[in-house]
């Protein structure tokens, strides 16, 4: 299967999910908050690695 199949296809599948989540569950609360919660996380993590990779950077220079 082509890569880019493969990343539609994971999005697609990822969206119902959520979707079915919040809209038919009642636990949809739950879901919003956790995904808030992940975004801050994501954010962190990113920022930590970028650092990571400047620092191993400049001090290979």
């Amino acid at each position: 299967m082509n890569t880019a199949v493969k990343i539609i296809l994971g999005i697609i599948l990822v969206l119902i999910a959520l979707f079915v989540a919040i809209a038919f569950g009642s636990w949809g609360h739950a879901v919003v908050e956790f995904l808030k919660g992940l975004v801050i996380v994501l954010v962190i993590v990113v920022g930590l690695i970028l650092l990571v990779i400047g620092f191993s950077e400049a001090s290979s220079k």
